[in-house]
């Protein structure tokens, strides 16, 4: 199940907000730049290259996983935020997800209650 569309970053603008004034963390494979928002909810974008993951198959399958191990947790952010996720490099979905849990655990987005 993807994320609800008020849920998705979308705009150029944002992305650029984002990239411009967020803050970054970076892990093995991945990348989160995130920055607050002043909206009533949070939006998450998924960056995953042709250069990392070849096809559109490939691509999109990457972003649902990553759209549904945020889709879980978003009600456990601590406020709202604009998210850009990227990938750097394929790894195994076991992998992807649990790098995305830890990153997340790292920018303190997550309650600390809630994060496992």
């Amino acid at each position: 199940m993807p994320l609800p569309r008020k849920n998705r970053l979308t705009d150029k603008k944002d992305f650029d907000m984002v990239f411009k004034e967020g803050n970054a963390v970076k892990g093995n494979f991945l990348f989160i730049k995130y920055k607050k928002n002043t909206l009533t909810n949070s939006r998450v974008a998924f960056i995953v290259p042709i250069k990392v993951a070849g096809n559109a198959a490939n691509r999109n399958r990457i972003k649902r996983i990553f759209s549904e191990q945020i889709r879980k947790k978003i009600t456990d952010f601590k406020s709202k935020y604009d998210i850009v996720i990227t990938l750097k490099r394929k790894e195994k979905e076991d992998s992807l997800k649990h790098e995305l849990m830890d990153l997340l655990n790292r920018t303190r987005i997550l309650n600390e209650k809630n994060s496992n």
